[in-house]
Order: structure tokens, then C-alpha cells, then sequence
């Protein structure tokens, strides 16, 4: 009987590889796609994307413009998933839990230059992820995306040397530098 049971377990395709599952036997949580509302996105994949998946955007961004990115995930054990945003110069913003999600970033002044990453991360509400620490601390995808930053121009009479432009750049009276707000919402239910 045994030597049968084992024939049989041969015989199944595996859809699962040994890496894909955590200590406890449980398959890893995986983004399904993350896209940004120009249209820049990672490829849709039914497989998960890979981990540090990277999307060179080829966009300028302004300090004071918004980018809201949309993502889906799943995991095959029902877990809810918790989201972040992760910009370059700063730590994990807010969660928001939820298989479709929406992102928000709200460019600061402290990210300006030339190639300036937003993080998007995900994990399954479990103890044990893909990557980093166990509990929160760990995620079980992760994807960047590329960006420009250039500071807010000034007025033509301020690049002409004038005393008196219309107004600072944003933030340069400030010494708090605030690399990034986020504003994010559930989508599941839409």
C-alpha cells in the first residue's frame, strides 16, 4: 500500500517548490501586480512577482505631487495582507490591509534627485515571511519603482537673479524634512 501511495504522490505535478513554503508548511503570500496611475507597472503574473521586483518609471515627479499605486495580492491560505509604502530616505508608512489596495505618495522636498525609489511592500498576516523578520517585521513581497525628483522651478525673474521670487520652494524655510505622506485605502469591497 505504501509503495502504491508513494507511486501516486510521484505522479502529481507540484505546484508548490519546497522555497515557496514558510517553517510551518504554509505557501508564501504573493503580489499579484502593482501599478502606478500613469500606467507604469510590474507584469502581471499568476506566479507572484519575484522578490525586489524593479520598475524604472521614467517619470519627473515635484515635491507636492501625488502618485497612487494599485495592488493586488493574494495568499492561498486566507490571510489577510497588510501593505506599505516605503519611500526612499524614510521608514514603513501606515499599513492598510486588503488583497486590492491603493497607495498613496505625496512627493516632500527630502526626495529630490535623480533616481528616487518608492517602495511597495506586502506581507500575509502571519508569523513567518519570505524575507526579513518574523511578525511585522518581515514582508513577503516587495517592489520598487524608479522616479525622478526635481526640485519645484522658480519663477523666471528668481532664475534671473531677483531679490524677491514669488515664494520659497516648498519647504526650504523648514528645517524638518519630510520625506514622504502617504494616504491609502482598502479596495477590496469595490
Amino acid at each position: 500500500m505504501r509503495a502504491v501511495s508513494e507511486q501516486i504522490l510521484t505522479q502529481i505535478p507540484t505546484q508548490i517548490r519546497q522555497t515557496d513554503l514558510d517553517p510551518a508548511g504554509f505557501g508564501y503570500a504573493a503580489i499579484r501586480s502593482v501599478a502606478d496611475d500613469q500606467g507604469a507597472a510590474t507584469v502581471p503574473s499568476g506566479q507572484g512577482q519575484p522578490l525586489g521586483t524593479t520598475v524604472d518609471t521614467r517619470r519627473t515627479l515635484y515635491p507636492g505631487d501625488q502618485v497612487v499605486f494599485r495592488c493586488r495580492g493574494n495568499d492561498s491560505h486566507g490571510r489577510e495582507l497588510r501593505w506599505w509604502l516605503h519611500p526612499q530616505g524614510g521608514g514603513r508608512q501606515l499599513e492598510v490591509r486588503g488583497e486590492r489596495v491603493e497607495l498613496t505618495w505625496i512627493v516632500q522636498p527630502g526626495s529630490v534627485g535623480d533616481r528616487v525609489y518608492a517602495g511597495v511592500g506586502m506581507a500575509a498576516d502571519s508569523r513567518y515571511h519570505r524575507h526579513g523578520g518574523p511578525d511585522e517585521e518581515g514582508y513577503d513581497g516587495w517592489v520598487v519603482f524608479y522616479y525622478r525628483v526635481q526640485p519645484i522651478p522658480r519663477t523666471p525673474r528668481a532664475a534671473a537673479g531677483e531679490a524677491h521670487p514669488t515664494g520659497p520652494v516648498l519647504g526650504e524655510l523648514s528645517r524638518t524634512v519630510h520625506v514622504s505622506r502617504m494616504v491609502s485605502r482598502r479596495v477590496d469591497d469595490e
